[in-house]
């Protein structure tokens, strides 16, 4: 999910103006499941992902 245009997120006016920069900036950006595998794959324990207005991911650490 991309912000919304603001003055502290510029890039949100772009997104807006130009949709095909929005696309392209979504294929991009690798899922929060992908996220997850990778970090469990690099010897993380426990990560949970939670969905909201933006992903919070939480990392268990010792």
């Amino acid at each position: 999910m991309l912000l919304p245009g603001s003055p502290a997120h510029l890039r949100g006016y772009l997104f807006e103006f130009f949709p095909k920069l929005k696309s392209v900036e979504e294929q991009r950006r690798p899922s929060a499941e992908a996220i997850k595998e990778a970090l469990l794959q690099a010897g993380f324990a426990s990560v949970q992902i939670e969905e909201g207005d933006r992903w919070t991911l939480w990392i268990a650490t010792k």
